[in-house]
């Protein structure tokens, strides 16, 4: 046997868990694609649709969202006035 190639059977197992990973990669996108989906659907179901405002997932609350040129001028050069 050479001692610089891996057996037939161990790159069969090798491939195989290469496509194992490739296939739970998959079933993730898929679940992360279920949650953005329901995301949007509550986002229509409260109207918050082209508003300035999001559903925080974390917390469950609507929240607004800052515009950051609005607190820029608000702050100025040296800081909150």
């Amino acid at each position: 046997m050479d001692v610089n190639r891996i057996s037939p059977r161990e790159l069969y197992l090798l491939r195989r868990a290469q496509l194992h990973a490739e296939r739970k990669m998959l079933v993730a996108h898929l679940a992360q694609q279920v949650v953005r989906e329901f995301l949007l659907n509550l986002e229509r179901k409260y109207g918050l649709l082209g508003k300035e405002s999001y559903l925080d997932i974390h917390s469950g609350s609507v929240k607004e969202v800052r515009n950051e040129l609005d607190s820029d001028a608000n702050q100025g050069p040296s800081g909150p006035a």
